[in-house]
């Protein structure tokens, strides 16, 4: 556009600009979905705070450790998982 600025290239970088506004928005409705944020009326793009509250969502809703029937406190992923498939077949 700024070597040759013709109509149709004129024509050209708007049909780009228009095009990026879409996928941008598209991004931040995906983000604004995946944070579950409601709450949020903004059209602020700011999608590295998106990414820090889903980060934090996730965070939360990991199991760190579990507690057994015999009140011992088991931390690593394989116990965890052998010890809700015992629980389960009990």
């Amino acid at each position: 556009m700024e070597i040759t600025p013709t109509t149709e290239n004129k024509a050209l970088l708007h049909k780009a600009e228009v095009e990026l506004k879409k996928y941008r928005h598209i991004e931040e409705e995906f983000w604004r979905q995946k944070a579950g944020m409601k709450w949020f009326k903004g059209g602020d793009r700011n999608t590295k705070f998106f990414h820090a509250y889903v980060k934090g969502k996730r965070r939360k809703l990991q199991v760190v450790h579990i507690l057994t029937n015999q009140g011992d406190r088991i931390s690593t992923a394989q116990n965890i998982g052998e010890e809700a498939v015992n629980v389960f077949r009990e």
